[in-house]
């Protein structure tokens, strides 16, 4: 008899919330650059991606991630530890997807960082209250490393504190 499945079936609708009953999919930003999508897979929300290059081409990437996060409504928060953010890259990436600078821009909300002690406050300290202001979808930590290998400061320090960085 069909009658038991469907008081069977609601049953189990009024049981479960809602959230139980149908699974999301996960978010993924995509460059939507076919081959690009294909080797990189894009980019799936709550996980982290490490993109590490000696070529420019990383930076033309991650402003071309920025704005394809503004193109599906979302903020982005770009932790720049090189200078390394480039508006006029990602004003031209916006216009040839029709979207004005002002569209984008304001939407990506930058923390620069000149020391690895300024990016150890970023992010130990700041990060967490910058994405939930920001309601952010992406975020973009850039020349992270780097900062952790200054000279003046001592080695054992820095490391300790890139730690710290890399766990939070």
């Amino acid at each position: 008899d069909g009658g038991e499945d469907s008081i069977a079936e609601a049953v189990h609708a009024e049981l479960l919330p809602p959230e139980l009953v149908q699974v999301p999919a996960p978010r993924v930003l995509t460059t939507s650059i076919p081959v690009l999508d294909r080797l990189l897979g894009g980019f799936e929300a709550g996980k982290v991606t490490l993109i590490d290059s000696g070529s420019d081409y990383v930076f033309h990437l991650t402003s071309l991630l920025c704005v394809r996060s503004v193109m599906e409504g979302g903020e982005v928060v770009f932790v720049d530890g090189g200078n390394s953010i480039d508006p006029h890259g990602i004003a031209g990436i916006a216009k040839r997807v029709g979207l004005a600078r002002l569209e984008v821009l304001p939407k990506i909300h930058v923390a620069r960082a000149f020391t690895c002690h300024q990016m150890a406050t970023i992010l130990l300290e700041q990060l967490d209250e910058k994405v939930r202001d920001a309601d952010a979808q992406l975020v973009v930590l850039s020349c992270l490393p780097e900062l952790f290998l200054d000279e003046d400061v001592p080695l054992s320090e820095a490391h300790q504190l890139f730690l710290r960085s890399a766990r939070e």
